[in-house]
């Protein structure tokens, strides 16, 4: 992901640190491995960029994705 920031040829290192001010703000579809089917039932849910992901509470993730809620869950709060 942290290669999207800088485009064509350029590569971008997203410390730990820098999580929350520049990979949070980012559309929810950013996320690896959200596809088409997942981005429309979390926009329903109101939830539209990686940070709502990361700051949603992670049992009502699995209680509606299962098992992946609980991974994109953990995708998005990387090195929280």
């Amino acid at each position: 992901m942290a290669s999207d920031f800088e485009k064509p040829d350029k590569i971008h290192t997203l410390y730990p640190e820098e999580i929350s001010s520049k990979m949070w703000p980012l559309p929810a579809k950013e996320l690896l491995f959200l596809g088409k089917k997942t981005v429309p039932k979390l926009l329903n849910m109101k939830i539209r960029t990686i940070g709502d992901i990361a700051n949603t509470d992670k049992e009502f993730l699995m209680k509606k994705f299962g098992k992946f809620g609980k991974q994109m869950w953990e995708y998005a709060n990387r090195n929280r």
